[in-house]
């Protein structure tokens, strides 16, 4: 009688290989297009944690943040649209896009993005607005 490549628990394991694998390619989702206006941003001096908030009705201008083929493009006041990087996901609903990370609520209606560099920690609250497909 002709042996089985596969051992049964080769097969085992070859199953629980490809079944993780389809679960999460189905657990990751592409993040929808939309429109984000930033609602105040917050520096944090990442040294002191000294802490003080922004308004965006202020003269500092307003972000937008435009969120297209998984790629972010940011504009403001002061700087036309530039792409920043591309989207990729973390954990639901959590994304980063290269020093920033991007936590949406479920309907993708409003987000929190934070940005680390060295002398400056800054976290956005963003409102969201998705585009129509």
């Amino acid at each position: 009688m002709a042996k089985p490549y596969l051992g049964e628990s080769e097969m085992k394991k070859l199953v629980f290989v490809m079944l993780m694998f389809a679960l999460n390619q189905a657990w990751a989702q592409k993040i929808p297009n939309m429109l984000c206006t930033s609602q105040f941003v917050v520096h944090v001096n990442p040294i002191t944690f000294a802490a003080r908030r922004v308004e965006s009705s202020n003269a500092h201008g307003t972000d937008l943040y435009r969120i297209e083929n998984q790629e972010l493009y940011i504009s403001s006041n002061e700087r036309n649209e530039y792409f920043y990087n591309k989207l990729t996901e973390v954990e639901k609903f959590r994304f980063i896009s290269g020093h920033k990370t991007m936590l949406f609520d479920k309907d993708y209606k409003t987000a929190i993005s934070t940005h680390t560099y060295d002398d400056e920690i800054r976290v956005l609250k963003l409102r969201c607005v998705l585009k129509a497909r």
